[in-house]
């Protein structure tokens, strides 16, 4: 029995994992030598992902600067 193969990854919802799932697609179609540097770059991606939620990822940056002081106020 032969394991079904799989053209292109399934939407996701998640811009940021489908982008990072795009790059392989057709990976069995691809050279063998290519194989490492596509997976890892998914990899990577996914990675970052994990490390920043979609709402941060969205969410603008405050600018950058001195904080407010924090800890009691007179």
């Amino acid at each position: 029995m032969s394991e079904p193969t799989v053209d292109r990854a399934p939407e996701t919802g998640d811009p940021r994992v489908d982008a990072a799932l795009r790059g392989v697609d057709d990976l069995a179609a691809a050279p063998v030598d290519e194989h490492a540097e596509r997976l890892s770059t998914a990899h990577n991606a996914l990675q970052e992902v994990l490390r920043t939620p979609a709402e941060a990822a969205a969410a603008p940056r405050p600018p950058a600067g001195p904080r407010p002081p924090t800890g009691p106020r007179p």
